[in-house]
């Protein structure tokens, strides 16, 4: 019988989690796969965000091969910041492979696969594709999800205080349409190898207040009545594992990953002020006209956010047409970075989520400062040693825990558009938020999340190829796509980063299986389909990363 694999992705699930209510019976699938097959941690990446996540365990691949590091990047020759897109990349998936190998494939809401890519099978993309794109190949199963009342994304925004019990509930009504899309299409599909994601468990991470009694933001009253929230999405997810492994049946070997952990987060950072304050970073001492224009609208509401909310795409649409004054002057709800700061005083900028900064250097940004060589190691060296001093004023401990250098966390085409360094602040409990800086004067506040990322991320395995009761070694994001390969008997490109997980596989297997590599003469990069990304697609996408707390 042909062997066929199954991989369930949780969203920042964590084992921190997942163990104890396994262990109290609350999670009987996890705990039956926990003690019949393999489980451990899975090293996430830096930075510890969905999209570079994801794509490295499609591709095998770290984010300085495949060019993905966070939810926005900054505009070529601009400080303008935009939708990161992997279309933009020359990267290659481990659905692209197997395709041109003859497997068929389904895929359905991997985060950042929009837009789809042209497999033998099927790919309904998943976070960040808009509702008005092409979200689905081939396209005509589109139409046939919208019938069958198929969501990507929430449809309700977490209002901490206002919204408890709506916003758990449209995480479960998600995960339950989610899994009888699956089933449904694994009943009607041919498939050698079947992915679906559920993002409940990440999303479930801003209720951590609720769920953490001694997180500073813990409300008794609240906790009370929603404390569980966490669990029930958890329980509501152990459930669709259980369906989706009595659907894949005997045959079928089955790997359940998350692409980064969870927990508490204490504090945000506002690092571009912290920038500021040490003289790395100038802020526009006098504004111009334009500046100011824009701050007044600012101050009375008339931002471009209201008008996306109010008018609609379409409507803004006509507004944009007949009065161009309203959508060239309407500032964003919050002063944006290339707005706020003096480009040819400064140094060094921050953007994105967890914590990252970036060397303003010239021949890379369009008015840089820092010369390569000895002055951007210089610089370097001087940042780093700044951060090391940094303590939070209202304990005396040490903001930053590691600083981590691109050159050692990358390497590949797109190293230059990496960030120069990567934050690690109080065990990922500090964290950046895009834009929220800007509106404050301190460099540490409360957080606007209570929930979010860990690097450990957690990987079970079950079926007959599985060994029983092996453990992992030393596993990362990169090990995924080598590993399900290779139980495809499809050759592992050359320039891949990760290694198939042996440990874990039955012995027998190994004996008759040898590892083939392909030297990369029959693979090409992955084809995706050709999409117009509008004004209103990026509008939506920032609207929803914001609801999500991925940005501010």
């Amino acid at each position: 019988m042909r062997r066929k694999l199954l991989l369930i992705g949780l969203d920042g699930a964590t084992l921190d989690l997942v163990r104890p209510w396994a262990r109290e019976g609350k999670l009987p699938n996890l705990a039956r796969i926990i003690r019949e097959g393999a489980s451990g941690t899975l090293r996430s990446v830096v930075p510890t965000v969905s999209p570079a996540a994801w794509t490295t365990m499609i591709t095998g691949q770290n984010p300085g091969k495949h060019g993905i590091y966070d939810f926005v990047a900054r505009t070529p020759d601009s400080y303008r910041l935009r939708s990161a897109r992997r279309d933009l990349s020359q990267l290659r998936t481990v659905f692209g492979l197997l395709s041109q190998a003859g497997k068929r494939v389904g895929v359905i809401n991997v985060p950042f696969t929009y837009p789809p890519e042209k497999v033998n099978g099927f790919m309904v993309s998943g976070l960040k594709a808009p509702w008005r794109g092409r979200w689905t190949y081939p396209s005509e199963l589109q139409d046939q999800l919208r019938d069958q009342g198929y969501w990507i994304k929430l449809r309700t925004a977490y209002q901490r205080g206002a919204n408890e019990e709506s916003f758990i509930q449209e995480m479960l009504d998600t995960a339950k349409m989610r899994v009888e899309t699956a089933l449904k299409l694994m009943d009607e599909q041919a498939w050698d190898f079947f992915m679906v994601v559920f993002r409940g468990t990440d999303d479930a991470l801003l209720l951590w207040h609720l769920h953490d009694p001694e997180h500073p933001l813990h409300n008794p009253e609240l906790a009370e009545r929603y404390g569980d929230g966490i669990e029930r999405v958890y329980r509501t997810l152990d459930d669709c594992v259980g369906r989706l492994l009595d659907q894949a049946g005997d045959d079928t070997t089955t790997l359940i990953a998350s692409d980064h952990g969870g927990g508490a987060v204490l504090k945000d950072v506002y690092l571009n002020n912290w920038l500021h304050q040490h003289g790395y970073l100038a802020f526009k001492r006098r504004e111009s006209s334009a500046i100011g224009l824009r701050r007044l609208l600012r101050r009375v509401g008339l931002t471009r956010d209201m008008g996306w909310k109010l008018l609609g795409p379409n409507n803004l649409e006509r507004v944009k047409r007949l009065c161009p004054f309203l959508a060239r002057w309407a500032p964003e709800a919050t002063v944006t970075l290339d707005e706020a700061v003096d480009w040819d005083a400064t140094q060094a900028y921050s953007f994105g989520y967890i914590g990252q900064i970036y060397v303003n250097l010239k021949g890379r940004e369009p008015q840089g400062t820092v010369a390569p060589g000895a002055n951007y190691q210089q610089l370097i060296q001087h940042i780093e040693q700044d951060l090391r001093t940094w303590r939070d004023p209202e304990d005396g401990e040490a903001v930053v825990d590691a600083v981590l250098h691109k050159d050692d966390l990358y390497h590949g085409p797109y190293v230059a558009q990496a960030p120069d360094l990567c934050l690690i602040m109080r065990g990922m409990s500090y964290i950046t938020n895009r834009g929220q800086e800007l509106t404050s004067q301190s460099n540490l506040g409360p957080p606007l999340h209570t929930g979010s990322h860990r690097l450990d991320g957690m990987l079970m395995a079950v079926g007959a190829h599985i060994q029983a009761g092996s453990r992992l070694g030393d596993t990362a994001l990169a090990d995924i796509a080598p590993t399900v390969l290779y139980l495809l008997d499809v050759p592992i490109p050359s320039d891949t980063d990760g290694r198939v997980l042996r440990e874990i596989l039955s012995p027998s297997l190994i004996r008759s299986r040898p590892i083939k590599r392909d030297e990369g003469s029959k693979t090409r990069p992955s084809e995706f389909l050709t999409d117009g990304w509008s004004d209103e697609d990026e509008k939506e996408l920032i609207e929803h990363l914001k609801d999500l707390g991925y940005l501010s």
